[in-house]
């Protein structure tokens, strides 16, 4: 059972895609940019998943985890894949979700970031939100904002996550990577210890409870630079979910909320999936509307990235289709009028005008069509003429060969193990000349109608035996008185 799952976890490699759902009574389906797509695969059963999860756990986890209803751990694939793997129990039977974890850790400038995202490393303190809804790329751009202020600054990070994540290799900073669990009061009590390990650039894997963002606003009020990734749908949107109607949160997220990051992922046309985003900084307005929960004060809102200017700018760079920004803009209406106009013409190969034939000014130029590729790099064969049947032979009179008489009166033998070969399809008619010691020997076309006989050897005659002669021998004496 475990090959058939390494078969499955190999085939969501090979295609790229960053989940695997197992579901009982479903086929096995992967994520590829941001879609469920299922696999030709037959379903699976509950008793299946069963037996696919239990060999890879211990008796004492597997024990707690079916107490609990839930089982979370890391399944490393080979030595450069990992997968981090969430079992429960739902109402059909067991169902598992399985993340493939990167093996190294994504740059800023390969995910194709803006600028302004890039300028959030050099921040030195306050709390920046990382937002967006599940499989939204939040882990990679946290990943890429740590590698990079951990080759710029000398400065010591602490990493809390849930589970395995990103391994960063040694750079100029000190790095400490602590794994938490699920358990928000391992999260509470690994924050209030973090003033004390010297920490100046925290990341959060998320936050768990209120506590842990009240602890994490209490880190940036102290001066630390704090990145948490948390869920939401759009920037105000996750500001007002955090907040809540805590009057306390409200104060401290308006004073200490450095960013907020808020991402989705889209399908691009050659490469995979592209990040767009939507940037929000602290302003004056932001922390009006915080506090007071203003409706006009949100509309005063500065915004140092739009979504829907995010998805203009990646249309008009020609990474992403017009459909793909109208199916995830806020304000389809606006984009198709604004990409229109900016969208670059196609650029098509024109002839270069001709001295001898001037320009026609009556007719519109006709477009011009694409070369065709070539198939084959092969030399192309010149053609060849039709293949023609072979005319029938012609009947042009009997054929002389001659023989002379030594090559007449050679003897023949045969092997008797060998076969005699088939008469010819000809008829030889032989003449002797008597002035000369050659014989001529006329072959005639048989006639196909003839039928072909074995030749056998005829049996010679047998000779006549001399007939017996037998010697006569003398009559006895008659005895007396006998005539």
């Amino acid at each position: 059972m475990r090959n058939r799952l390494d078969v499955l976890l190999r085939r969501c490699v090979e295609l790229g895609s960053s989940d695997l759902h197992l579901a009982p009574n479903q086929p096995p389906r992967v994520r590829l940019n941001g879609q469920l797509e299922s696999l030709l695969h037959p379903k699976l059963d509950d008793t299946t998943l069963r037996r696919l999860l239990r060999p890879l756990l211990a008796p004492e986890a597997w024990a707690e985890g079916k107490a609990r209803g839930f089982w979370s751990f890391d399944y490393p694939l080979d030595p450069t894949t990992r997968f981090r793997v969430r079992a429960f129990r739902q109402q059909q039977g067991l169902a598992m979700v399985m993340h493939r974890v990167p093996r190294g850790v994504p740059r800023l400038a390969a995910l194709g970031l803006p600028e302004a995202v890039r300028e959030l490393a050099s921040l030195r303190r306050g709390l920046v939100l990382l937002a967006g809804q599940i499989g939204s790329g939040r882990s990679c751009t946290q990943a890429a904002l740590v590698a990079d202020i951990a080759s710029k600054r000398p400065c010591h990070l602490l990493l809390l996550e849930d589970d395995a994540g990103f391994e960063f290799p040694e750079s100029t900073a000190f790095i400490s990577h602590r794994r938490l669990g699920w358990a928000p009061e391992a999260w509470e009590e690994a924050l209030r210890a973090a003033s004390e390990a010297d920490a100046e650039v925290i990341a959060l894997a998320r936050l768990p409870s209120d506590t842990c963002l009240r602890l994490a606003l209490r880190e940036a009020a102290a001066g630390r630079l704090v990145l948490a990734c948390v869920h939401g749908p759009s920037a105000l949107a996750t500001l007002r979910a955090l907040s809540g109607n805590a009057a306390d949160l409200q104060r401290l997220l308006a004073q200490h909320v450095a960013a907020v990051l808020w991402q989705r992922l889209v399908p691009g046309k050659s490469t995979g999936a592209l990040a767009a985003v939507e940037l929000l900084e602290r302003s004056a307005a932001l922390s009006r509307w915080l506090q007071a929960d203003d409706t006009r004060a949100a509309a005063e809102i500065p915004y140092r990235l739009d979504f829907d200017a995010g998805l203009q700018d990646l249309v008009e760079a020609g990474r992403i289709t017009r459909s793909v920004a109208l199916q995830h803009a806020r304000t389809p209406e606006l984009l198709p009028a604004v990409s229109a106009s900016k969208l670059p013409a196609p650029s098509q190969p024109t002839k270069p005008p001709q001295a001898s034939k001037p320009l026609q000014t009556s007719r519109p130029p006709q477009p011009t069509r694409p070369p065709i590729p070539v198939r084959s790099a092969l030399p192309i064969k010149p053609p060849q003429p039709p293949m023609r049947k072979p005319a029938k032979a012609q009947d042009s009179g009997p054929q002389t060969i001659k023989f002379t008489r030594a090559q007449r009166t050679r003897p023949t033998t045969r092997s008797p193990t060998r076969r005699s070969k088939p008469a010819h399809k000809t008829q030889v008619a032989r003449k002797t000349s008597a002035s000369s010691k050659t014989t001529r020997i006329e072959r005639r076309p048989r006639p196909q109608s003839a039928r072909r006989l074995p030749t056998r050897k005829s049996p010679s005659a047998p000779k006549p035996r001399p007939p017996i002669r037998r010697a006569k021998s003398p009559r006895p004496p008659a005895p007396p008185g006998q005539s």
